[in-house]
């Protein structure tokens, strides 16, 4: 995460429990960072070192948001969409990668992700993408 502060506006008040958002990163760092942020401001994270994982756990259907890193091991970030699908499931879903070449964000986009960042990920960047994805 980028050295900003953390926004304080997280899940609406009143609105029962938190959002289930699950972050998809290889990297153990990234995926400390960005749940440690958004669990700073209200949400509950899950947090996945692949995309095979996440699917396997068997709980992409509580997650209200996915955040996934477009470079995985095994399972793609680009295969996550499909594979969600395949298994019945419509899940929003923030991309972000280190580098986005046209192409490789062209084929995001049309697999349906609500945003594409850059990393590292802006915090307020983060939220404004997770807000847009929860409506």
């Amino acid at each position: 995460m980028r050295g900003v502060e953390i926004p304080s506006q997280g899940p609406d008040e009143g609105a029962g429990a938190p959002p289930v958002l699950c972050v998809v990163d290889g990297d153990a760092a990234v995926r400390a960072a960005l749940g440690m942020t958004l669990r700073s401001i209200g949400f509950e994270v899950r947090t996945y070192e692949s995309g095979a994982a996440f699917m396997l756990s068997g709980v992409a259907h509580a997650c209200q948001v996915l955040i996934a890193d477009i470079h995985q091991p095994g399972m793609g970030g680009l295969e996550l969409p499909g594979a969600l699908r395949e298994a019945g499931i419509r899940l929003p879903i923030v991309f972000m990668a280190a580098a986005w070449p046209a192409p490789v964000r062209e084929a995001a986009l049309a697999a349906g992700a609500v945003a594409v960042l850059d990393k590292p990920v802006a915090a307020d960047a983060l939220l404004q993408a997770v807000r847009a994805a929860l409506g």
